[in-house]
């Protein structure tokens, strides 16, 4: 049994977002991370390597420069990570930078690792079962699968269609 069996994905997402409701540093960078994973599906390593000047705050998308896919974000995914972007400037890089544990910010982009271990800390923080970041993409491949339709889902996330198809289920 998957530890989220019992919640939506909707209710995971809204009980990790709850855990970054600040407005310090580090809950604006985990609320854009968790909504990019939770709602497009983002896989770790996309929003790793995602770089700040891939997203257009006015055509309000993802331009992702290594496979040449777009996505549109809806509004609150637009919002979260226009909020972590004015806080984080527009000095080129990566989009999400490190953190030391004093709070200190680090110009260094995230490890696929450190997505991960920041959605386990906000799991945790947020009171829910252990939540394994590949939890958090089923969740949302499937969610829009069911929204959308399974080639819809498969053209926004860049996975076959089979893959979605199985995310669904």
């Amino acid at each position: 049994m998957q530890p989220t069996d019992d919640l939506t994905s909707q209710d995971v997402l809204q009980q990790l977002m709850s855990s970054c409701s600040g407005n310090s540093p580090k809950d604006l960078r985990d609320r854009a991370i968790l909504i990019l994973a939770g709602c497009l599906g983002l896989r770790r390593s996309e929003i790793a390597t995602l770089r700040a000047w891939e997203y257009s705050t006015i055509f309000k998308r993802l331009n992702f420069a290594g496979n040449g896919r777009t996505v549109s974000v809806d509004p609150s995914t637009a919002a979260a990570l226009e909020d972590w972007l004015t806080w984080r400037g527009t000095e080129q890089g990566s989009m999400f930078w490190a953190f030391r544990a004093n709070g200190e910010l680090l110009h260094k982009s995230l490890s696929s690792e450190a997505v991960r271990d920041i959605i386990r800390a906000r799991s945790e923080q947020a009171h829910l079962p252990r939540i394994r970041f590949g939890d958090l993409h089923s969740m949302a491949v499937g969610h829009m699968a069911i929204k959308w339709g399974v080639e819809r889902a498969a053209e926004l996330t860049g996975l076959s269609l089979n893959t979605v198809a199985q995310h669904k289920a």
